[in-house]
């Protein structure tokens, strides 16, 4: 082969074992031979007994200068499990012979003994440029520009952005009654959404247990009156010091005993679609209030 020329060493450890713990076989070689690390192809296969199979190691190596090189053989050592012993095993050596590379050739070549014989070739690597040749740093216009006064200003103001933000945050947060009282109306719109669910499905009993649950979460959060305490005679003393209408007032208690009948005993002639339109206009009448 010629000098610069590129040349495929390959290796192939076949049997059975586990094939995963193998370490990349070292390669010695002369200064003069250029190596890459080898690509590494498996051809496994996976048993009740084990792993078998082989894998390939292919190097890529190419020899600069023109001569007579030997590559040493290599050893592989492995564990005998039925003779109970390691066993190591050689490649047989090589002796490779370079010639020196073709002028016309697409290559950087060195000539031996140390005289380069470079050639400037279409696609080879060149020589360093010694001039600036109108080369620049992209960064040096980006100084002082207002682009750059404007990233150095952006992190002071979003950091105080944000502890403004976090100042209003816990503010709006630190009163838990209030927080339960903005939320309530929006756990009340879940229940009402899965009222108008049972209201399609037909299930009364199921609708009325939702508008009940609906219309009481919501009237105990928005008065924060607690589970254990919580009666129709409690919610309307409540009400009532809000300065709720008495029209909205009786609403609420009407609904609250039609759900709580409706609950354990069958009903006839009552509008669910009234109802459930009905506990909606009570959450609202109360929101607005």
């Amino acid at each position: 082969m010629f000098s610069c020329g590129s040349l495929n060493y390959k290796l192939k450890i076949s049997g059975a074992g586990n094939f995963k713990l193998l370490k990349t076989p070292e390669l010695t070689l002369a200064s003069d031979i250029e190596k890459y690390d080898p690509k590494i192809a498996d051809n496994l296969k996976e048993t009740e007994n084990g792993v078998s199979g082989n894998r390939e190691y292919n190097y890529l190596l190419i020899p600069r200068h023109e001569g007579v090189y030997k590559l040493a053989p290599l050893k592989f050592s492995y564990f005998n499990p039925v003779s109970k012993k390691y066993v190591v095993l050689n490649t047989e050596p090589y002796e490779l012979k370079v010639a020196k590379g073709d002028p016309g050739a697409n290559v950087t070549a060195f000539a031996k003994g140390g005289q380069q014989d470079v050639q400037e070739l279409e696609k080879d690597i060149r020589h360093i440029k010694t001039s600036p040749s109108g080369l620049s740093v992209p960064a040096d216009g980006f100084y002082g520009s207002t682009g750059f006064f404007f990233a150095l200003i952006a992190g002071p103001i979003a950091f105080l952005l944000a502890l403004g933000y976090r100042s209003w945050y816990r503010n709006y947060t630190k009163d838990e009654v209030e927080v339960k009282g903005r939320k309530a109306s929006k756990l009340a719109a879940k229940h009402m959404a899965n009222a108008q669910k049972q209201l399609a499905s037909g299930d009364a009993k199921v609708f009325f247990e939702a508008v009940y649950k609906g219309l009481y979460g919501y009237l105990a959060d928005k008065l924060n009156i607690s589970a254990a305490d919580l009666s129709k005679e409690i919610i309307s003393e409540a009400l009532v010091k809000r300065a709720i209408d008495p029209l909205v007032i009786r609403e609420v208690e009407e609904t609250i005993d039609l759900c709580e009948m409706a609950r354990y005993a069958p009903m006839s002639g009552v509008s669910q679609p009234e109802v459930l339109e009905k506990a909606k206009r009570i959450i609202k009448n109360i929101e607005n209030a």
